[in-house]
């Protein structure tokens, strides 16, 4: 069953979309997914349960600010300018270190991701799902 579904959810047209410089360089490219409605659809009912469970389960940090509701990079700067200016006040030293992970998830092990979902909270079948769907 869950094969299934990944063939459906996983078809898509990719298009390929200039973006500036060199047309003839494929880094000057970005790619657009196509995708069918049924998978669309799928994919909220998918986000918004997982994320409603994670809520109530309290998996998320306190910290984390992207991909959340109500959580916006206003919070991220609000929090960073406070604890700056808090250790300013107390003679302490600060030091900051930005990350950019936009590609972070593409970089990811994905049989350790499905690992760490299993001890967490993870049905075997919801797995399987997931597991076709990274393949």
């Amino acid at each position: 069953m869950s094969e299934r579904i990944a063939i459906i959810i996983n078809k898509s047209l990719v298009i390929p979309i200039y973006k500036s410089i060199d047309s003839q360089h494929c880094a000057n490219y970005r790619s657009i997914s196509l995708l069918p409605v049924i998978s669309k659809l799928l994919g909220k009912v998918v986000h918004k349960r997982l994320y409603s469970f994670m809520h109530m389960q309290n998996i998320f940090f306190p910290s984390q600010f992207g991909f959340r509701q109500k959580h916006s990079t206003i919070n991220v700067i609000t929090e960073f300018t406070s604890n700056v200016l808090s250790s300013r006040d107390k003679k302490e030293h600060t030091a900051g270190v930005f990350l950019d992970l936009s590609k972070a998830f593409d970089t990811i092990n994905h049989g350790t991701l499905l690992k760490k979902n299993s001890t967490l909270w993870c049905t075997w079948y919801s797995l399987g799902v997931v597991q076709e769907l990274l393949n």
